[in-house]
């Protein structure tokens, strides 16, 4: 045990003593309540899972080559009630946790916590679904976007889903070492008493080539607004703005005939590609609009959006195809990356088959790498993606099955 461990200890049961004298048993009750720690193994088990927390961003920093620090610990739940945990790290970055399965969801080293300085009733509806309640009423805390009582009921069915599919898949080695301390072949401590991962199960990413250009899509424009380099339109217009950054990526780094037509590309002064303006964006979802009567800002998936870009490519006489799945496996997106080719995916949190489109709730991100080396107790299956918004371009997130319940549909411009 850390010396610092045991000074803790002694800390605590000075207090505890003091506690009692004032208060008698029932200050103390209170006290170990208010901490969360009903006796020794329940502090035990705390100070363990802060201890679980640091190696975690331990091994993010392997993964994003930072040098970040965690900060605030915070409590989180889903619309169902279920337990997450927050951890907010310093001077950026974030992880959340599922608390039953030991399995990390999703973090980034280099995004801001989305639920950075909010306060009151935070909620998380799985990857890219950070929402906040004010007065009964729900709001994507990114793009502000309203949810209706019939969304919220689907947020609600889908958190339980997301939760029991990560509890049915958990995270072993790390439960072990929080309720029990035991290490294992993954998690082990080294002669400090620090947590590390054994080099031969660190996690490893495999990236599309040139897959920078992602990262950089980030930044606000020289007025302010938001989503410069990246074709951003607000308004719930998510699989059109994957598909433009997409469609960007390809003009700029396979075949300029993509971009047929429009020049939404340029270079800064560092060399840095970035998107200029919205046109193609626009263009896409005006396909939507005209040829197919799609209703603006509803939800899309990806067989509405490859026919809404092959609708644009007929018009501009670009000879190129799209390709959607409906429920990819999480091995088939990995096979995709690994063969060089990205991804856009929509996340499934209602019935495909929905005919009221208005009430869909989902998020279309763009996947560029994926964990090809899940050993690692903080990667497990998984991916790294752009989320489509300003400064989240390096977000990874976690499966723990191969089947899941976020991976709707997805769309590409090449087959494996």
């Amino acid at each position: 045990m850390k010396l610092t461990n045991k000074l803790n200890y002694l800390a605590f049961f000075v207090f505890v003593l003091i506690c009692f004298i004032i208060c008698g048993n029932t200050g103390i009750i209170a006290f170990a309540n208010t901490l969360n720690v009903g006796n020794i193994t329940n502090m035990d088990v705390e100070v363990r899972k802060v201890e679980m927390f640091d190696y975690f961003v331990d091994c993010m920093n392997q993964i994003y080559a930072t040098n970040v620090k965690r900060g605030n610990i915070r409590a989180l739940e889903d619309f169902a009630g279920n337990k997450y945990t927050l951890v907010e790290c310093i001077p950026q970055g974030y992880l959340i946790y599922n608390n039953s399965s030991g399995n990390v969801i999703e973090y980034s080293a280099t995004s801001s916590s989305p639920y950075l300085k909010k306060t009151g009733t935070i909620l998380y509806g799985g990857p890219s679904f950070f929402v906040y309640k004010n007065n009964n009423v729900y709001n994507h805390i990114i793009t502000e976007q309203q949810y209706s009582e019939e969304q919220v009921q689907i947020l609600t069915t889908s958190s339980n889903t997301l939760y029991q599919e990560s509890c049915n898949n958990p995270n072993n080695d790390v439960l072990s070492y929080i309720n029990k301390g035991e290490v294992s072949n993954v998690i082990n401590v080294d002669q400090t008493g620090k947590l590390v991962t054994n080099a031969s199960t660190r996690a490893s990413f495999s990236y599309v080539s040139n897959y920078d250009f992602f990262t950089n899509l980030s930044g606000t424009n020289l007025s302010g607004e938001s989503g410069y380099r990246m074709g951003y339109v607000s308004g719930g217009y998510c699989g059109f703005i994957g598909a433009n950054i997409l469609l960007a990526y390809y003009g700029v780094h396979r075949d300029a005939n993509y971009l047929n037509g429009y020049n939404i590309i340029a270079q800064d002064v560092n060399g840095v590609y970035r998107i200029t303006n919205t046109s193609l964006t626009n263009r896409i979802i005006n396909m939507g609009v005209n040829y197919y009567n799609y209703n603006l800002g509803s939800g899309t998936i990806a067989s509405q959006i490859s026919t809404y870009v092959e609708k644009h490519f007929e018009l501009k006489g670009i000879n190129k195809p799209c390709y959607y799945k409906l429920v990819p496996t999480a091995t088939r997106v990995k096979n995709y990356i690994v063969a060089n080719i990205p991804v856009e995916l929509f996340a499934l949190l209602h019935d495909p088959r929905e005919s009221d489109t208005s009430i869909r709730t989902e998020h279309a991100i763009v996947v560029y790498g994926c964990c090809t080396n899940s050993g690692n107790a903080l990667s497990r299956f998984g991916f790294m993606t752009h989320y489509g918004w300003e400064g989240y371009t390096q977000v990874a997130i976690n499966t723990t099955s191969d089947i899941n319940g976020w991976f709707g549909s997805m769309m590409t411009f090449e087959e494996t």
